[in-house]
């Protein structure tokens, strides 16, 4: 018998890794998600822009969090119990899907987006069966490639956002990981 796509996804609403767990944000993790959310530095490169209070953090997890929680999921420290960021399928069919994250200023260059990518991955390849996952960066946010490469991604290309807070159009680097490629890791 096959398990949906929505089944599978609903079996992982909580995923762990060595140092994270990942978890379906809620209400609750609106002065966390506030924190990092906030930082200019972290929304730079997101298509986001920093958020200016908690109200308007509320409204987030409210509005986008909470109905696509299948697809999203919050980042928090095992040791902490606080939230530190988000990672989450952006867009998902039958196939293929993109990945995306946000994390933190405090916990950058720790290792934590590619341990929780992998997970990703991992869901990806070896329960939803998908063929390929993408993900895309700023052509400036270097680390964020630096990320995609460490997690066996390869680039394949350019892509572009448009009207990208208040720039009609910026370029994106775009990265792949097939389900081959996964395996043979």
């Amino acid at each position: 018998m096959e398990i949906s796509q929505e089944m599978v996804l609903k079996a992982h609403s909580v995923m762990e890794t060595s140092r994270c767990l990942l978890r379906k944000i809620t209400l609750d993790d609106v002065d966390d998600m506030y924190d990092y959310c906030s930082m200019k530095e972290v929304s730079r490169y997101t298509k986001f822009r920093a958020h200016q209070s908690k109200e308007e953090t509320y409204t987030v997890i409210e509005q986008i969090f909470i109905p696509e929680q299948l697809t999203k999921w919050g980042i928090e420290l095992k040791e902490t119990n606080k939230l530190m960021g988000t990672i989450d399928f952006m867009s998902i069919d039958k196939d293929c899907a993109t990945i995306g994250y946000a994390l933190s200023k405090k916990y950058w260059g720790q290792g934590i987006v590619p341990e929780v990518a992998e997970r990703l991955l991992q869901l990806s390849f070896e329960e939803l069966d998908l063929k390929v996952v993408y993900a895309t960066h700023h052509k400036d946010n270097l680390n964020s490639g630096k990320v995609m490469q460490k997690i066996g991604m390869k680039k394949i290309g350019t892509d572009y956002y448009f009207n990208f807070k208040d720039k009609p159009l910026v370029e994106t680097m775009k990265y792949a990981i097939t389900f081959e490629d996964y395996f043979k890791r």
